[in-house]
């Protein structure tokens, strides 16, 4: 019986600085629509559906949306949508890659992506400008 409700459960993480909140975001959205979808198709929830839950936000995290409010899933294809009132930004999603696509792989990938805006920032402010290095700048 544990091992059944266990199966039903989502993939649960220990807390993970590395992801930005924006990500943290959209596993969270994420996991929201596809049990949604479990739900309404009866579908049982399993490593398959936890995988997908992570494909999906770092595709939509590579797509540069910050949030999901909108998925749907036809033919093969996970098709997902961001709307904020004024833009609409989407993206789609092989589902079966999604649900073999490993979560910790789909997680790594997201503290990557997380990263390199702190690695180049920390780059830009490291460089010298042009004041820090005239004469009359310094006191």
């Amino acid at each position: 019986m544990e091992k059944e409700e266990a199966l039903n459960q989502p993939l649960r993480l220990k807390p993970d600085n590395q992801l930005s909140p924006q990500s943290l975001r959209l596993i969270q959205d994420s996991e929201q629509h596809v049990r949604e979808v479990a739900e309404r198709h009866q579908l049982p929830w399993d490593a398959g559906m936890d995988n997908t839950v992570y494909a999906l936000a770092r595709q939509a995290r590579d797509q540069g949306l910050t949030g999901i409010t909108h998925l749907k899933v036809a033919d093969g294809q996970i098709r997902f949508a961001q709307y904020d009132g004024l833009t609409l930004k989407d993206g789609a999603l092989d589902a079966r890659t999604a649900a073999n696509t490993e979560a910790r792989q789909s997680i790594d990938q997201m503290a990557q992506a997380d990263e390199q805006p702190t690695q180049q920032q920390a780059t830009v402010v490291s460089a010298p400008t042009r004041a820090m290095a005239s004469p009359a700048m310094a006191m």
